[in-house]
């Protein structure tokens, strides 16, 4: 949220710039600014402003061409091989990559191709990465949404229970993600400077989002306590973490409380929304939740975008003349010290 009202605070004065005959139309947008959400679980390409290099915009001093602020982001200063793991390619970049060629250029083809890929049914990324070969973007989001009431097993990858070693999860979409824009030594794949590329904002705008939405589909299930897979500044790996757990370094006043899980519950403890939960604050939870289902399905399983419900399709379904193709997964569980099996469908 501070991030995003800083933007907001410098869009108020840029539009106050403008002529006096047009000015009103930017302080109007400038106003309704917010940070953008990319939904790459239904568009399988990232979006074309964010693969340019360049770009043409009205400025106060009318039409320039700039350097795309969405494309990447250039270090400055430059940081030093030092602050990198020894021998870590990122530390040679001046600016954030994607894809990068053997001559350290972004190749966002490359990034698009491995999401096109994944969308079209092809779950093993032409890299190793060492992701789960059942991140399937689409089909993965909306079986999250659809049929998981978990909040454990849909909210991360470290959750296991006695039956299996994993299941989907709204993290593992998150990071396929990561992996796909990254692809082999860009910065989206790195976790530590992951947040440097433009991009890393468009995508936890909508996981965000995401996560929003299914909050208002179950919202009896939330933070249970869990060991973490792995530790952060401030929490060792072996330590408990439940609702109450504080979410540093991100502070809820000056007097220095930090946020838990059980203050920021909802998006309207910040007073923003996104347009499909739009009535959530003002219907009973009846309606909402009527509304919302098929809002869901008509993004995510657009064949069943009359229905209300949020169902698994039925056991004795058939195939019908003319209709949209379908896409089936299998979520295969197996013991990973032997090789995983891969099935594709189509």
């Amino acid at each position: 949220m501070a991030s995003t009202q800083i933007v907001w605070s410098y869009a108020q004065e840029i539009a106050k710039r403008y002529p006096s005959s047009i000015r009103d139309k930017y302080q109007a947008a400038a106003e309704k600014l917010r940070v953008p959400y990319w939904d790459s679980t239904t568009s399988a390409m990232m979006p074309d402003l964010v693969n340019n290099p360049w770009i043409r915009v009205t400025t106060p001093k009318g039409l320039r061409t700039i350097t795309n602020p969405l494309y990447n982001y250039t270090f400055s200063p430059q940081p030093s091989a030092s602050e990198f793991p020894s021998g870590d390619e990122l530390s040679s970049y001046h600016a954030t990559v994607r894809s990068p060629s053997s001559s350290s250029q972004s190749q966002p083809e490359l990034s698009n191709k491995a999401l096109q890929m994944n969308g079209q049914g092809q779950v093993r990324q032409p890299f190793a990465i060492g992701l789960a070969d059942f991140c399937r973007l689409h089909d993965g989001t909306y079986q999250l949404l659809s049929s998981e009431p978990n909040y454990a097993i849909f909210s991360n990858t470290a959750y296991n229970d006695d039956e299996s070693y994993g299941h989907q999860s709204i993290e593992n979409i998150h990071n396929g993600v990561h992996a796909f824009v990254g692809g082999m030594g860009g910065h989206m794949s790195a976790v530590p400077f992951s947040a440097f590329d433009p991009i890393f904002w468009l995508h936890h705008a909508n996981i965000d989002r995401l996560f929003a939405i299914w909050q208002a589909l179950y919202p009896d299930s939330y933070v249970t306590p869990q060991v973490p897979g792995a530790g952060t500044y401030t929490n060792s790996p072996d330590e408990f973490e439940d609702v109450n757990t504080a979410l540093t370094p991100f502070h809820a006043d000056r007097a220095g409380t930090f946020y838990t899980s059980a203050t920021v519950h909802s998006t309207r403890v910040f007073g923003y929304t996104y347009p499909e939960l739009e009535g959530e604050w003002t219907l009973n939870s009846t309606q909402f939740a009527q509304t919302l289902r098929a809002k869901v399905n008509a993004i995510y399983n657009p064949q069943s975008a009359n229905s209300s419900k949020l169902a698994k399709r039925a056991p004795n379904a058939k195939v019908v003349a003319n209709a949209a193709s379908y896409q089936w997964s299998i979520d295969i569980r197996a013991d990973r010290q032997v090789p995983s099996p891969v099935i594709y469908l189509s």
